[in-house]
């Protein structure tokens, strides 16, 4: 089912690229190269899920699933969501690393922040002044 579902994932962002207006100009990557590229990841993730299904193997054993990280995880990426906007993209983004290490087993919480923070404040420029694209800055920008 997951499998399916990854599949039908990567084939809806595929067709949404397809579906994106490309003005001519781009020489090689236009805007459609990452959603078809994420989109191809996903199928292909989907068809071995699939597959792996199929011939009764269990893609990760017996793993249980670790619900203090997923959830540590998934306060993160909505405090990014909240935050984005007034704190900006470099702090958020700091943040959102900061927890998902943390919920990884990282108790290193000056060094997981100053990689967040390097990490983030780098995206950050590649995106804004190497591509030309608009992120939030917030306080730090």
């Amino acid at each position: 089912m997951v499998g399916l579902a990854a599949a039908g994932l990567g084939l809806f962002f595929i067709a949404g690229a397809y579906a994106l207006r490309v003005l001519p100009g781009y020489a090689r990557i236009s805007p459609r190269f990452f959603p078809v590229l994420v989109g191809s990841g996903l199928v292909v993730a989907g068809v071995l899920l699939v597959r792996s299904a199929l011939r009764g193997e269990a893609p990760g054993g017996d793993a249980a699933c670790d619900w203090k990280a997923t959830g540590l995880v998934a306060a993160g990426l909505l405090l990014h969501m909240a935050l984005i906007e007034r704190a900006g993209f470099i702090l958020s983004s700091t943040l959102l690393f900061g927890l998902s290490a943390y919920a990884l087993g990282s108790r290193r919480l000056a060094a997981n922040t100053l990689v967040g923070l390097i990490v983030s404040a780098a995206t950050y420029l590649v995106f804004t002044r190497g591509l030309g694209l608009s992120l939030p800055a917030g306080v730090v920008g």
